[in-house]
């Protein structure tokens, strides 16, 4: 067999496996398609998407509560009313409106106006948008992969990844900025690296555009920006370079454009304040390290991992796992494997790697409520081997960015993974707030460490493909394990929104069960819990009716002789004043755990009565 043969049997097994691969990528594509746009309808629409709808209908949360409070008994259209729009809310209704929550810029919500107003108002229609957004933001990938890597295996490998991932499935899904901010964060990267390539007027001209488009869709694009300006200056070796002076033009206009919302910020600096309260509450060092890592998870996987056990307990069991396999493994290279002359080196390099394992190993082991006990659940046990494994397999391979990339790319990886939870850690440390507890947040994050698994897996799949090896069985085995995993959680969360998404209206479908199952259901509620009750409204059937209260005082006017009453969430001082009270006593039916502490959570309560007391029940409130 002569050497050119050989040469164009490998040419020929080359484009036969490319081909294989470019079919399977489509099936995976197609697979997260339909993932993104399955039952769009069914999934709980919770605060913040009712927020949405509201806002893009011309409506302030004010003047929802004070057109509602007071009203005397209610209806679900009644409910639904304000989240519709109307041929009496025009645009300006809607800017006024988005101008009461400055922390949100407005590019997005404007855009869900006029998709409204083509598409309707459905729960279906205005999800479309984000779906479409989502589909979007392939073409971006694509466009980033190709100019940051020069192998064409890694834009496919990311692509596939990208599909199934169940955290970008999920918020494709929701009506809220986020699958537009990845769209956003996408392109600003492919602009900074054409700009940088071409370092031309135009190229940094598109940068500046879409720096603009990230900075009027989040308020956390400047986080980006940072990483993306320590880029800048790392790859110009610390220097003033023309490509440095470009850069800060760029920025310069873009923070110009920007002026007019950050007068609105100003002028609305403590609605600002008031709206992310939550924000500013402490949580435990625990749970932080818990959601970070979780965050790492649900980039490739939501799969369950206890039937009865608290998720973020047994992500805390994983954290103290990781962190002694991590020790383990620096001390025995450090003292075991390494030669001398390494040992210094690896010492120095290993120091900023084991001092926050060994910090988190301490603080989450003090913790008396770890679930040690988990590892005889089997469900558990799945879950957390299946997590060492995609935690190994994201540490690795930023690990292989850094050693065996480019300059280039494995500074831009670095920056765009580290840059935004670095900054709200160091802010979440310093005022003690849990800003990097919210997943959504680190999504710049997860697209580096979705870059990074990438072009792991297709440097080594690209490298063996052509020989048998069992290296190359391992990572195609891998890749396969992987994808497999983010199908497995797509089919998993086909009929459910999952918990850490909607954690305080996660609730909402058994809450609505109940109320739904009696014959004459009256559901009271505190009003400023009115946006809880327009989420659970899309649940409700017609038959349920609605009292809003401002004050506990008025809740005896809404007592009908024999109707089935319902508390929504009460106050503890309205509670007790019932409790006190002859022929009334109060059950609770249903109260979820929280996820976390501190966190909200609905709950439900059934007013009961002694036998034969319906038409007495109002004589007895009316002196509460």
């Amino acid at each position: 067999m002569t050497l050119s043969s050989i040469g164009d049997r490998n040419k020929t097994c080359n484009r036969i496996v490319r081909r294989a691969w470019l079919f399977l990528v489509i099936v995976i594509f197609l697979l997260g398609l339909f993932f993104r746009c399955a039952n769009l309808d069914r999934k709980i629409f919770w605060v913040d998407e009712v927020a949405t709808a509201t806002r893009t209908a011309g409506y302030t949360r004010q003047e929802i509560v004070e057109q509602l409070a007071d009203r005397g008994v209610i209806g679900i259209e009644d409910l639904q009313r304000y989240q519709k729009l109307s041929p009496d809310r025009d645009l300006g209704d809607t800017f006024n409106a988005l101008m009461q929550s400055p922390e949100h810029t407005p590019l997005y919500f404007l855009m869900a106006r006029f998709w409204r107003q083509l598409f309707g108002s459905s729960v279906t229609a205005t999800r479309s948008l984000s779906v479409a957004l989502g589909l979007l933001a392939f073409p971006c990938l694509f466009w980033l992969c190709q100019e940051l890597f020069k192998s064409p295996w890694v834009k496919w490998m990311a692509i596939a990844l990208f599909s199934v991932s169940p955290f970008y499935i999920a918020y494709a899904q929701e009506a809220r900025p986020y699958s537009l901010w990845t769209v956003t964060i996408l392109l600003s990267g492919v602009a900074l690296l054409r700009a940088i390539r071409l370092n031309t007027r135009q190229s940094w001209g598109f940068y500046a555009v879409t720096l603009i488009l990230g900075f009027y869709t989040s308020l956390l694009s400047f986080l980006v920006t940072v990483g993306q300006g320590f880029y800048v200056i790392v790859l110009e070796n610390f220097r003033y370079t023309k490509t440095v002076r470009n850069h800060l033009i760029a920025l310069g206009i873009a923070l110009i454009v920007f002026v007019p919302w950050a007068v609105v910020i100003f002028h609305h600096w403590q609605l600002l304040q008031d709206n992310t309260t939550w924000v500013r509450e402490s949580v435990e060092i625990s749970f932080i390290a818990a959601i970070f890592v979780a965050t790492i998870l649900l980039t490739f996987g939501d799969l369950p991992l206890s039937n009865s056990l608290e998720h973020l307990k047994i992500v805390e069991l994983l954290i103290v796992l990781v962190s002694i396999v991590a020790i383990a493994l620096l001390i025995y290279f450090i003292f075991f494997k390494s030669r001398k002359k390494q040992k210094a080196k690896l010492l120095i390099y290993s120091l900023p790697i084991s001092t926050p394992l060994i910090l988190i190993f301490s603080i989450v082991i003090n913790f008396n409520h770890l679930p040690i006990y988990s590892a005889l659940e089997p469900v558990a046990t799945i879950g957390i081997l299946i997590a060492l494994g995609l935690l190994s397999l994201t540490v690795f391979s930023i690990f292989f960015v850094v050693t065996k990339a480019p300059k280039q790319v494995s500074l831009f990886v670095l920056t765009q993974t580290l840059s935004t939870p670095m900054i709200l850690i160091l802010n979440d440390v310093i005022s003690k707030d849990q800003s990097s507890g919210a997943p959504r947040y680190l999504m710049p994050f997860q697209l580096g460490i979705q870059l990074a698994v990438a072009y792991l897996l297709a440097s080594k799949i690209e490298a063996t493909y052509l020989l048998k090896t069992r290296q190359q069985q391992i990572w195609k085995a891998i890749a396969v394990g992987l994808i497999s995993v983010g199908i497995v959680s797509g089919i998993l969360n086909l009929e459910k929104s999952p918990i850490y998404q909607k954690s305080r209206n996660f609730h909402n479908l058994p809450i609505a069960t109940i109320l739904n199952e009696a014959k004459t259901p009256l559901l009271l509620v505190d009003s400023a819990q009115t946006i809880d009750i327009l989420s659970l409204s899309h649940n409700l059937k017609e038959k349920v009716k609605v009292g809003i209260l401002s004050d506990p005082s008025q809740f005896s006017q809404f007592i009908d002789s024999c109707q089935e009453i319902f508390l929504f969430n009460p106050s503890e001082t309205l509670r007790d004043r019932i409790k006190d009270k002859a022929h009334i006593q109060i059950e609770q039916v249903y109260q979820p755990k929280q996820l976390i502490p501190g966190e909200t959570v609905l709950s439900l309560w059934s007013v009961k009565r002694a036998k034969n007391s319906c038409f007495s029940l109002v004589t007895d409130l009316k002196f509460m």
